[in-house]
């Protein structure tokens, strides 16, 4: 036990930091919304609507990756103005 803690302050003492990743900007997203397809072999494509949808909501209200997939339908109210988003 010893030890291990010694080793865990060494760990401590010399790791590095995490670098933080920039920001997408605007121009950035809308480049990879365009990206993905709606359509595919002239019908509707709800996998890349989806996909869509989810970049979208995930930029516009600034959600982690954790948020975004613990989403639920369930959790969206549909207002006149757009909709609340409820996180659990």
């Amino acid at each position: 036990p010893t030890i291990q803690k010694v080793l865990k302050g060494i760990r401590n003492t010399l790791s590095k930091r995490s670098m933080q990743k920039e920001p997408l900007l605007v121009d950035q997203i809308r480049a990879m919304v365009e990206k993905i397809p709606i359509e595919k072999e002239g019908k509707v494509h709800l996998i890349g609507i989806r996909d869509r949808a989810i970049l979208l909501l995930g930029f516009a209200g600034a959600f982690r990756r954790s948020e975004l997939v613990s989403l639920d339908i369930e959790d969206l109210t549909f207002t006149r103005d757009g909709f609340v988003i409820l996180l659990r």
